[in-house]
């Protein structure tokens, strides 16, 4: 059986992309004002308001595990996953009567992943919100001659400041199975050289 990959859930030094969309795209400008800032293009049909991307850096969540959003306030996201601080904020906004029907939508824009060792890459940003040990290392353009394929260290940091490491054997069906199959956000993967 193949598990489904879990969920991240958002950490202090995470940048997350919060956008806010509703029919009306004039109710959503102020959920998406960043610094200050917002491009209001409503297209030939009237379409949604966005934000241009020169201007569009995410809200950074700080050592406390807050962002600081517009309108809403000061919001403490850090150990919730993407869909639950979507969820919060659909909720405040239908709550507090600002929009009836929202569509947010939440993605972490810093997906970042370090890899060392017997590989020919060293940081990688992950255009998506998964991956997996074997995608990265098709990724990395795979192992190199001297990699050591039995013993793949995954550096993870947990949410009480410590560190977790992970070893995983690639020749074992095991490897399905183990926490850090997926990978999540500032993992470290040390690809040991053999002998």
């Amino acid at each position: 059986p193949v598990a489904d990959a879990p969920e991240l859930k958002v950490k202090p030094g995470d940048r997350l992309d919060i956008s806010v969309t509703c029919r009306n795209p004039q109710l959503a400008i102020p959920f998406n004002v960043v610094g200050g800032v917002f491009n209001l293009d409503l297209g030939d049909d009237g379409g949604r308001s966005s934000i241009s991307n020169e201007i569009k850096k995410g809200y950074l969540v700080d050592n406390d595990g807050y962002i600081d959003f517009p309108v809403l306030g000061t919001l403490h996201v850090a150990g919730f996953t993407l869909n639950e601080v979507k969820k919060n904020i659909t909720d405040m906004l239908i709550e507090r009567n600002y929009i009836k029907e929202p569509l947010v939508s939440v993605d972490l824009l810093n997906f970042r992943i370090t890899v060392l060792g017997e590989t020919n890459v060293g940081d990688l940003t992950i255009g998506a919100n998964q991956l997996n040990i074997l995608q990265l290392i098709a990724r990395t353009r795979d192992l190199n001659a001297y990699a050591l394929r039995t013993d793949v260290r995954v550096i993870r940091y947990t949410d009480d400041g410590c560190r977790e490491i992970y070893s995983l054997n690639l020749k074992s069906k095991d490897v399905f199975n183990s926490p850090a199959f997926y990978l999540q956000q500032n993992d470290i993967v040390y690809i040991m050289p053999k002998g």
